[in-house]
Order: C-alpha cells, then structure tokens, then sequence
C-alpha cells in the first residue's frame, strides 16, 4: 500500500474529456502494465458525459488511480498540468484516454531512463484502428540509442518522431518546468511541442528505444481530424507564435530552430491552404498569432516563407524575404490600428 511519503518511480498523467466510452479501457491498459508501482493521475476535464462517473467508480477500487476534477473545462494543456502539480513520481509519462499501450510499456521506458541515465525516453508508436488492428508505424527508430549531442536541432529537425508527450517518459524536473508555464492563449493543437520544445532544449541524454509500445487509435473524433485545413493552419500558426514569446529570451539560434520544425509541420498536407478565403472565418485568431510574431519576432515570417531554412539570415535571399516580411508586418500591424 502506498503512503503519502511514497514516491512512486513514474507518474502518468490522463487527461479525460467527454471519453466515456474509452476510457475504461484506457484505465485498464494502464493498470495491466508490468511496471506496478505506477501512480495514475486521471483529470477529468469536466465532461458533460459519465466519464467522470466511470472512473470514480475504478479509482474506488484502484489505490494506484488519483482523480482530480476540474469545474470548467480548461483544455487539455491545463488539464495535465494540474495533474503534474500534484503527481508524485520521478519520472512523469502521458497518456489519452481513448488510446492503449504494450503491458510493458512503463516498465521499459523508466528500465532505460534509469540505466541510462536518461532524461527523456522516447519509444515507437503505431497507429491502429478502433478494434486494435495495426494501420502503420507513426514512429519508429531503427535501433536503441543514447543521444547527447545535437539534441534540439534533432527534435526540430524531428529525428525522434512527433512533437506528441504520449510516446516519452521525463525526468520529473524536466517536465516540470515547462508543462506548467501558462500559454498567453488556449492551444488545443501543438500544445505537446510547445511543451517538447523546451524539454529538448535542456535535456542532456536522450534515450530511443526502437520497440513500438503505445498504440495511438485512429478515429474522426480527434481534434485533428475534425479541423479543416484553415483552422489547422492558423491554430498551428498560432502555437508557433506562442512557442516564440515562450522561448524568445533562449536567443536567435533557438528561434531558428523553432522556426525550422514549424516549417516542416506547415508543409504538411493537414496544412496546406489553397487561397487566402480558406482564412476568411479565422481572421482573428490568425492576426492576433501575427500580431505577436511582430512584436517579438518579426523575421521568423521571413524564415517560414523560406521555408524555415534562413539560419543566419546570410543568403541575398534570405534578406530579401526578412526585408519584405517585416516591411508586410509594419503595414499590417498599421490597419489593425
């Protein structure tokens, strides 16, 4: 039986919104796992369906599972930080409530965390369908590995898969510190990079660990298969220029990097607009992202039309785009006046 003295080795942290319908299973997932010394932390995120009453009803039973109930719905972003505030573990892992993992997946991520000394573990990820049937590799390293060097241009560059939280264990100090920072707005898409973004900048070792162990449910009810392309495009501008105000005091080099892997998100097909009307119903959202990309870092709209690859700014080119970039945003910032 755990104390509150307890310090359990890792902590996970499921955020629950209206998932009544999964979450029971998820629960379960996570109670299987090898690795029983496992705090689950369930923030429920207040559903308006009976998530909250299914998983009352395991936590009864269940020592190992803390709920804490938020009375306004707060995003998932928030949602896990008010779970971090109260876990308990050394190492902090990440889960959705309607996805599942391999029984050993806990157990091998904080294996290797510890016999590596590692501050991040990060393992394979494949999609499957809703009865579980493989789809394909979302993420996948070709062999076990310590990375030490070049760590931030490789997550920018993105050679440890996506930008998600679920598929990694932290270090609890790492985590801390930037999955609790306040956003200036709700980010509800590219909050888990925004977060990842500062833990990869201060990590030291990070461990790849080539075995698949979270299965990640592809289903239309996800917030990324339901936003069109124009709210895509502009929520993700938007997580951009929120990672800028975040990280702007870190210097010119990591708003590069940053700049780079936002232009390699944008250039993904979820992205991709085809006029300037597809923009017409987020206008705000998206002048307010511009707005404070203007203030804090005008060049890196300069560097995005460049696709992200004006490191330095040296190129004839590259100077070209930042002139005419801050010139567009000057005039910009003029009629919103």
């Amino acid at each position: 039986m755990q104390t509150d003295a307890h310090v359990p080795p890792v902590s996970v942290i499921l955020p629950v919104f209206n998932a009544q319908a999964t979450v029971a299973a998820t629960l379960q997932c996570l109670l299987n796992q090898t690795l029983k010394d496992l705090e689950i932390i369930v923030v429920n995120d207040a559903s308006a369906d009976d998530s909250l009453t299914v998983v009352e009803s395991i936590a009864r039973k269940e020592q190992r599972v803390r709920l804490l109930s938020l009375e306004k719905n707060a995003g998932v972003y928030r949602a896990r930080a008010e779970g971090i505030k109260i876990s308990r573990g050394e190492y902090v892992g990440f889960f959705d409530a309607d996805d599942f993992a391999k029984p050993d997946m806990f157990e091998i991520l904080f294996s290797n965390c510890k016999q590596h000394n590692a501050d991040i573990a990060v393992c394979g990820v494949d999609c499957v369908s809703d009865s579980g049937k493989f789809i394909h590799h979302k993420v996948k390293f070709k062999k076990d590995k310590n990375v030490t060097s070049q760590i931030f241009s490789g997550f920018c560059r993105k050679h440890f898969g996506t930008g998600a939280l679920w598929n990694k264990l932290y270090r609890r100090e790492l985590i801390e510190t930037y999955a609790t920072r306040p956003f200036r707005w709700r980010q509800d898409i590219g909050e888990d990079t925004i977060v990842n973004i500062g833990c990869f900048l201060d990590a030291r070792r990070i461990r790849l660990i080539d075995k698949s162990l979270y299965e990640y449910v592809m289903h239309p009810r996800s917030t990324t298969q339901i936003l069109d392309k124009s709210s895509a495009f502009c929520r993700m501008m938007q997580a951009y220029a929120i990672a800028v105000d975040m990280y702007k005091d870190k210097g010119v080099e990591v708003l590069e990097g940053i700049t780079e892997l936002y232009a390699r998100q944008l250039n993904f097909s979820a992205y991709r607009i085809s006029s300037a009307e597809q923009l017409r119903d987020c206008e705000e959202l998206l002048a307010d992202a511009l707005g404070l990309l203007a203030e804090q870092y005008p060049a890196g709209l300069a560097c995005l039309v460049n696709r992200g690859f004006c490191r330095g700014g040296k190129s004839r080119k590259s100077r070209g785009l930042l002139s005419a970039a801050q010139k567009k945003l000057k005039q910009f910032l003029q009629l919103r006046t």
